[in-house]
């Protein structure tokens, strides 16, 4: 059932994937008893309402990580429980969410004019949350959802496994245009050990589940990552800085994309997965102090 703000799609395995004005993809998520919302979108129009048309189970809110287009809506969800990753909570204090980094996306994303009334867009408030750690497991009733940190895109970005149906929901953390460039992003190193970890789990997934583009990625991203990562971090102890300056993606303005695009974020070399880095937040500061 689709509205003016929401449209959806299935996905095998019992997952809902809702798009809004913005064209980001988050996913509804239904157990036997139980269901789980994945991110939430911008905040246009009224998400709960809208999930609310297509289940009527109890409803959990799980967030990837806190920016606009993938936290905004949970302002909305005033009685359920919504999980924050708890290394990202303190950005919900920040203007990172705000009512005017949200209305500044949803131009971005439509050629500098609102798709909506200006009163669409959800205005925050104080909200009750509860926080999600790494191994945290949401039991959906034949189904559950693990929380796997992904610390890179945001301090705490994360990923939700469902080991049953052999799925795990990305959110922003790797995928074609993978940013480390932002206010909120964690070291390249740090994110490459997250990666190791996540490499070390892929017997446990076949479909890679991502929020731009294209909803499913092919599991190779995350070798593509690796490898980028590893090139990355090699060339910079050698003194040098790869990659092109990649324009309007960071408030720092020297975010730098390692492999050459195509207007749709593909890569022209035929990889999957790329990386958009600070040449200053490779290393941690303890390594770069040595």
């Amino acid at each position: 059932m689709d509205n003016t703000y929401f449209r959806t799609a299935p996905l095998a395995g019992g997952v809902t994937m809702i798009t809004d004005l913005s064209g980001v993809f988050f996913y509804l998520v239904e157990g036997k008893e139980k269901a789980a919302l994945i991110d939430t979108g911008t905040g246009v129009g009224n998400l709960r309402e809208f999930v609310r048309t297509l289940t009527d189970k109890p409803l959990t809110v799980l967030i990837t990580h806190v920016h606009p287009d993938h936290s905004g809506n949970i302002y909305t969800f005033e009685d359920e429980q919504v999980y924050i990753p708890e290394r990202d909570l303190p950005f919900l204090e920040t203007e990172t969410v705000s009512y005017e980094s949200r209305k500044g996306y949803l131009l971005a994303m439509n050629h500098m004019s609102l798709p909506c009334p200006d009163e669409a867009i959800v205005r925050c408030r104080p909200m009750n949350t509860c926080t999600v750690r790494d191994g945290d497991v949401f039991d959906l009733g034949g189904r559950s959802l693990e929380a796997v940190a992904m610390p890179g895109h945001t301090l705490g970005s994360t990923a939700y496994l469902d080991r049953t149906n052999r799925i795990i929901f990305m959110g922003d953390a790797a995928n074609q245009n993978t940013l480390l460039c932002c206010e909120t992003s964690d070291t390249l190193e740090n994110y490459y050990h997250a990666l190791l970890r996540l490499k070390g789990m892929e017997d446990a997934y076949d479909t890679f589940i991502i929020c731009h583009g294209a909803p499913v990625a092919a599991k190779r991203t995350v070798d593509d990552l690796i490898a980028l990562c590893e090139e990355v971090m090699r060339e910079t102890e050698k003194g040098s800085v790869i990659g092109k300056v990649a324009d309007g993606l960071n408030p720092y303005g020297d975010g730098r994309r390692v492999r050459d695009i195509d207007e749709r974020y593909n890569r022209l070399d035929g990889g999957t997965g790329n990386l958009v880095y600070r040449p200053a937040t490779v290393f941690n500061k303890e390594k770069k102090n040595d």
